[in-house]
């Protein structure tokens, strides 16, 4: 996740794991450039997004790391029985007028 604004300011980002959910929050401050702007690329304000982990893990098992205003979380790879399977999906045939 992209946090320039927060840059290693960890104070600014929240990351919790309650329910097999991570849920990664905080907030980016405006910059404070004094210059004027055409066009700002960057959002700022209150932030935050969760993901389902695969079923099971414990909260030690995640890990974060925050370097030059990017934040790296790990976990461990769902085991091959909870991976997704794909469904392929069938086309009726209409049924056959008597």
């Amino acid at each position: 996740m992209d946090l320039i604004e927060a840059k290693d300011n960890q104070e600014e980002v929240n990351v919790e794991v309650r329910n097999d959910r991570l849920t990664i929050s905080g907030n980016k401050k405006p910059e404070t450039n004094e210059g004027r702007f055409a066009v700002r690329e960057r959002p700022f304000g209150r932030f935050a997004r969760t993901l389902q982990l695969p079923e099971g893990t414990k909260p030690e098992q995640v890990q974060a790391h925050m370097e030059k205003g990017l934040l790296e979380v790990t976990f461990p790879k769902a085991p091959p029985q909870q991976q997704t399977k794909f469904i392929s999906i069938e086309e009726l045939l209409p049924k056959e007028e008597k």
